[in-house]
């Protein structure tokens, strides 16, 4: 399962233009390892911030720090269904809204939503029908 989450990874990077954002938050992004991938493959321009539950980004910054990223990449402890960080132009959800019911869900997009200003981008990433999807939503 790990070979397969590192091919996807890889394959979304080679795949999409992450390059034309400034900074891009991984709401839900555990340890990192997937705004890990997309940093490395992006020019130095390009910020991140993972932002989970607090003891979970604490983990995320050892992964950050492992990888040479920490002046490019933050982590921030939180709920996202309380609030998310503002200085995104770039919101990811990857394997998240799966995992809550329509009023959690709706509870998360809206903190997004609020976050966003006119040009951001919400990318969400779902597992449907054992295919993986991103799916670019202007908001």
């Amino acid at each position: 399962m790990k070979e397969y989450k590192k091919l996807f990874q890889r394959n979304v990077t080679s795949k999409y233009d992450f390059s034309k954002f400034k900074h891009i938050v991984d709401v839900g992004g555990n340890d990192g390892t997937f705004l890990v991938e997309i940093l490395q493959n992006t020019p130095s321009h390009v910020h991140g911030t993972v932002y989970d539950l607090p003891e979970v980004a604490k983990k995320a910054a050892e992964n950050v720090a492992k990888h040479n990223l920490s002046g490019r990449c933050k982590t921030i402890g939180g709920n996202f269904f309380e609030s998310v960080p503002e200085e995104g132009d770039c919101y990811i959800l990857k394997y998240i809204l799966n995992d809550w019911n329509d009023e959690n869900c709706v509870s998360i997009l809206r903190n997004i939503s609020k976050q966003m200003k006119a040009y951001s981008k919400l990318l969400i990433i779902q597992q449907i029908d054992s295919e993986e999807v991103m799916v670019p939503l202007p908001l």
